[in-house]
């Protein structure tokens, strides 16, 4: 629950090196309290809020700052606007954000681009100050969307750098736009885990569904190649992920397999724009090239050239495979006899 606990008059005072322009003028403030978020108060004179919803009124009533509380610590944000030109120059993400940037393309965004576009950006993100350059933890998709829409990008800026329970609390309260994928979070998972922590006590400590937990955790250590040839990957789901998983383990060599995807994915129409669906569509053409793999019988590989050597116990060969591969086999070798295979192979191999 949030509860609102009334307007300051203070603003948060920024480093005059953060030349960041804000449109708004007149000085009014918010503060939410994360810790009351937590609780179950069944408060019936106080309207039941989410954090998302709490940090879109920053907008609509013009705010100029606002406070979160945290385990009782106060942090005070500045509301700021960044017009779309300068948002690649005075903002980065930052590196506790758990989004794959490069999965962050005007496909992917296209449908919150078109609502930043036609609305504007309603629910600000959220970062703090560091050397001039505003962080961004939470809200790296509304970035992206900025940019391509060509629209402000709104954010709630802090001179305080977080701990990492304070942004992984942002992250689960504060996401306006999508939760990073599965894949994503088991990328953020697996360097959660403490050193000795089983899946289950780590899936208890973190209240999140074991089996989602090993899904993440299994999904991660697929090869990104392979899972940025989809057409979408922020929107592969658990089911796609387990049976991605099946695929995979049919296949002993990843590089023959890589290949025939590339060659696969240069051919592959769409019917549709809807993300899961081309997803869907890559995944059964996946399936095919799988069991073309699976099922294609290997090639012969007879000898082009088989050379005896020696005499007696002591015989051997050279032989090459039409492949080009050359190997020897010698019987009880003496001095003599390996003095001869080098023989034969600089007079019919080396030279």
């Amino acid at each position: 629950m949030v509860r609102r606990t009334g307007d300051k008059d203070d603003v948060s005072n920024f480093s005059q090196k953060a030349q960041v322009p804000s449109s708004i003028g007149v000085a009014h403030s918010r503060t939410l309290n994360l810790d009351e978020m937590s609780k179950h108060d069944n408060l019936e004179e106080l309207e039941p809020l989410t954090l998302d919803t709490e940090l879109a009124k920053v907008v609509s009533d013009s705010t100029t700052s606002l406070s979160i509380i945290y385990k009782g610590e106060e942090i005070h944000f500045r509301y700021m606007e960044i017009e779309p030109q300068d948002i690649e120059v005075r903002t980065q993400v930052a590196p506790e954000n758990g989004r794959i940037q490069e999965w962050l393309t005007p496909y992917s965004l296209h449908k919150l681009a078109d609502s930043i576009r036609n609305r504007g950006m309603i629910t600000p993100a959220l970062g703090y100050l560091d050397g001039g350059i505003i962080y961004v933890i939470d809200g790296s998709s509304r970035r992206k969307g900025c940019i391509f829409a060509e629209k402000p990008f709104r954010i709630l800026v802090s001179e305080q750098r977080f701990d990492s329970s304070f942004i992984s609390e942002l992250s689960s309260e504060a996401n306006e736009y999508r939760e990073p994928s599965l894949y994503e979070r088991g990328l953020m998972w697996r360097d959660q885990i403490k050193e000795g922590e089983s899946q289950a006590q780590f899936s208890k400590r973190i209240k999140v569904n074991a089996a989602l937990v090993s899904t993440g955790l299994k999904a991660c250590l697929v090869n990104r190649e392979i899972i940025d040839l989809f057409p979408s990957p922020p929107d592969i789901g658990r089911t796609t992920l387990t049976k991605l998983d099946k695929l995979l383990s049919q296949i002993k060599d990843e590089k023959v397999l890589l290949d025939a995807l590339k060659v696969m994915v240069g051919s592959l129409t769409f019917s549709s724009d809807d993300s899961l669906q081309r997803n869907s569509v890559f995944l059964d053409a996946f399936t095919s090239v799988v069991n073309d793999i699976k099922d294609a019988k290997p090639k012969e590989d007879k000898f082009k050239v088989n050379t005896p050597f020696g005499s007696g116990e002591r015989t051997g060969s050279l032989t090459v495979s039409k492949s080009g591969a050359l190997s020897a086999k010698i019987t009880r070798p003496s001095k003599k006899d390996i003095e001869e295979l080098i023989k034969l192979l600089e007079k019919e191999y080396l030279s």
